[in-house]
């Protein structure tokens, strides 16, 4: 609803990366509700057709959003495809945060939460992070942890904000 509000505002257009599955076409037709398109594909399938894709559609000027953890987790281990897409790119990759006050929780894998009527839902978005590509995997994986360290240092849902 958030990005619905400001794409016409400030002339925002996104994609959404979706699995290539079943449950990621019933998610492309929610997406499409709200005016967002869908890359379909996942570290399992389509994968560099999708990656092929993303890079097309960011050179064509749209925005993408990306799940950091994947399709299979583990939960909040930020996934190397977001990272060698920026570096591919030179995109810079904007860490989004969105917290609920009060939520239902299910338990899957990625202990996915749907917000209960009233809650007030908390959107963050953190600064850009540009990828440096020294060409090492060392530098990449030190690149990788930062991110996810800067991602998940101020999750207050799960507790694992180092601020509190």
């Amino acid at each position: 609803m958030f990005y619905r509000r400001c794409r016409k505002q400030y002339g925002l257009n996104a994609l959404v990366l979706t699995s290539a599955g079943p449950e990621g076409g019933l998610l492309a037709e929610v997406l499409r509700h709200f005016h967002l398109g869908a890359v379909r594909g996942s570290s399992s399938r389509r994968a560099s057709v999708a990656i092929r894709e993303m890079a097309r559609r960011l050179a064509e000027g749209y925005d993408l959003i990306i799940t950091p953890d994947g399709s299979r987790g583990p939960r909040y281990c930020l996934q190397p495809g977001a990272l060698s897409l920026a570096q591919a790119t030179g995109r810079p990759v904007i860490p989004v945060q969105v917290e609920y006050s009060r939520y239902l929780r299910f338990k899957t894998w990625d202990g996915f939460a749907i917000p209960l009527p009233f809650a007030r839902v908390d959107i963050q978005f953190h600064k850009a992070f540009w990828i440096n590509d020294s060409g090492t995997a060392e530098t990449f994986e030190a690149e990788r942890q930062r991110l996810e360290r800067a991602m998940t240092e101020s999750l207050v849902m799960d507790g694992l904000s180092s601020a509190r």
